[in-house]
């Protein structure tokens, strides 16, 4: 196996353009898959960065992602929108739908989407910093519900009917570190375990029971019938059926299944409010209030959420995109079955 390997983040971003152009992707839409899970990986977030690929890549095989699908608006009014995606890319769809519900916003102070027939839009994170960057709160939110769609039962159940359904909110600071609360509403996200089997590490502790319900540590357990944990029992429970409810909106309800799947996303346009500069005065103040907190015994800081991406992001634009011997042999077999070079 190869040994761990540092790769400029423009080269990993060439290397997953050219394998997403290969797979019949158009270069605008390749262009933006390869910054969305470029950019999970230097925020430290490698469960939503280039290990995605294997994943998109068997998609493709069975069809239920079309590489040069392009996303229309189906049903809109002047503060709303519900947009198909027709199962397109979703990092692209997410990205259109966030550009849009921006321009609304600053019409209508408030805009929000529901989009169906979308696969995988990577990391959330990524559309509330865009929305941050234009001067709105940006919330974001993707569900899955419903009979057998895995991998979190509900809260005092063990049949799993919920997906990881992240909840995210994105605020501007005025400055390089916008605020950025983002979470899967399972003690921690599906991909978190993968990248744990991928390096032959434990998953985290109170995360993950296996297939008998008995709570472990061992990532292949999970693979094996077992199921990710809801985050703070009935409250963590209780914000997946929100997400869940707010992806109904684009009326995708399989009645026969029992299943509801979708993405929900607003904008907010803070100068509707009061002015911008202002508001992000007030919020990086509220913020250095956190900071300025006397520690906990094992913390070194409090941090605000947004700052250990922000921090990573730096260090790896400085040192090199950190992919472990695991991922670079993933990034390899990828390559291979893509019919590209490998980047490392």
């Amino acid at each position: 196996m190869a040994g761990p390997r540092r790769i400029p983040a423009e080269d990993l971003n060439a290397f997953v353009v050219g394998l997403v152009e290969k797979l019949g992707t158009p270069a605008d839409i390749a262009q933006v898959v390869a910054t969305t899970l470029v950019n999970a990986d230097l925020a430290g977030h490698t469960s939503h960065g280039v290990m995605q690929i294997s994943n998109y890549l068997g998609g493709i095989e069975r069809g239920w992602l079309v590489p040069d699908a392009r996303p229309t608006i189906a049903r809109e009014l002047a503060g709303s929108a519900v947009i198909d995606a027709h199962s397109g890319w979703g990092h692209y769809t997410a990205k259109w739908t966030m550009d849009r519900l921006i321009e609304k916003a600053r019409a209508a102070g408030v805009a929000c989407a529901s989009i169906g027939g979308v696969q995988h839009i990577g990391r959330l994170g990524e559309y509330a910093e865009q929305a941050a960057a234009a001067g709105c709160v940006g919330i974001i939110s993707v569900a899955w519900g419903g009979r057998d769609v895995g991998p979190a039962p509900p809260y005092g159940g063990v049949s799993k009917t919920l997906g990881t359904n992240p909840f995210t909110v994105g605020a501007p600071t005025g400055d390089d570190t916008p605020f950025i609360s983002d979470f899967a509403t399972t003690a921690v996200a599906h991909g978190k375990i993968a990248v744990a089997r991928l390096n032959g590490t434990e998953a985290p502790a109170d995360t993950i029971v296996d297939k008998d319900g008995a709570a472990t540590v061992d990532p292949a357990e999970f693979f094996d019938g077992g199921a990710l944990r809801i985050f703070g029992g009935h409250k963590g429970y209780a914000l997946s059926l929100v997400t869940c409810v707010l992806a109904q909106l684009n009326g995708e309800y399989d009645e026969e299944g029992r299943r509801v799947h979708g993405v929900y996303m607003q904008a907010i346009d803070i100068g509707a409010f009061q002015p911008l500069d202002t508001y992000q005065r007030h919020v990086r103040s509220l913020m250095g209030d956190m900071k300025a907190s006397e520690t906990a015994p094992g913390f070194e800081e409090v941090l605000a959420p947004g700052e250990p991406e922000r921090r990573a992001r730096d260090r790896q634009l400085a040192e090199g995109v950190e992919l472990s011997a695991g991922m670079v042999e993933h990034l390899r077999e990828c390559a291979s079955r893509a019919g590209v070079d490998a980047p490392c």
